[in-house]
């Protein structure tokens, strides 16, 4: 384990030139008023023009209500100097989740109190179905090209810098498409799009089952 405080977590680096930090912190907290049955998931990045919303996990701690779990994720941009820098958190995250636990505890109806049970812990899978987390493929359009000539993966700063546009797509282990944003000031035409979305999925898909492998060659952890 990377970050031996934390929960969980989980550390890539790119050819020397991009190196991200994800921990995973655990915490009892109380659920919003209007998801009583849902726990929440809080994301923190050091740098501030990359900050993401909150999310919900689907299941809380059934301690009537009065509580629930709180994922913080923390992703420590060490360095960057290479593309897909989306791409690369998310596949840190994704990591660090698989290899999150969380206490096992107890919870005393009379007197309200929630005790930690010997220091155990159980998957967060138990909780939160992570596997089906999105990963984020980001693809540039270079020129006038509609082909998937003209779409690029996994690119530089620099071929970032010349392409006319990039569309990043959340895209889950099933090919679902859970979100798209657009950079770059040129417009895209819809066969555009298309295209570009067609590359993103076929590329999430070996993204998601190469990660898969590789978390299963590392052992769990006690």
């Amino acid at each position: 384990m990377w970050v031996s405080s934390a929960n969980g977590s989980a550390r890539v680096r790119v050819e020397g030139s991009t190196d991200i930090l994800v921990g995973i912190k655990v915490e009892l907290d109380s659920p919003s008023i209007k998801t009583p049955k849902q726990g929440k998931i809080d994301f923190f990045v050091d740098c501030s023009a990359l900050a993401s919303p909150s999310f919900e996990l689907e299941q809380t701690l059934h301690c009537g209500g009065k509580h629930c779990w709180l994922l913080n994720i923390d992703v420590v941009i060490l360095e960057c100097s290479a593309g897909s820098l989306y791409d690369i958190i998310s596949l840190a995250v994704k990591a660090a989740l698989s290899r999150t636990h969380i206490p096992l505890v107890e919870y005393d109806w009379e007197s309200e109190e929630i005790h930690v049970v010997n220091d155990m812990s159980q998957s967060l899978q138990h909780w939160f179905d992570w596997l089906s987390c999105p990963l984020l493929v980001t693809v540039c359009k270079l020129g006038r090209s509609t082909g998937s000539s003209g779409h690029l993966v996994d690119a530089t700063l620099e071929e970032e810098s010349c392409s006319n546009a990039q569309l990043v797509f959340g895209v889950d282990p099933k090919g679902q498409v859970s979100g798209c944003r657009k950079y770059g000031s040129h417009s895209l035409s819809f066969s555009s799009v298309t295209a570009m979305l067609q590359v993103g999925c076929e590329v999430a898909e070996q993204l998601h089952g190469s990660l898969k492998y590789q978390l299963s060659l590392i052992p769990e952890k006690i």
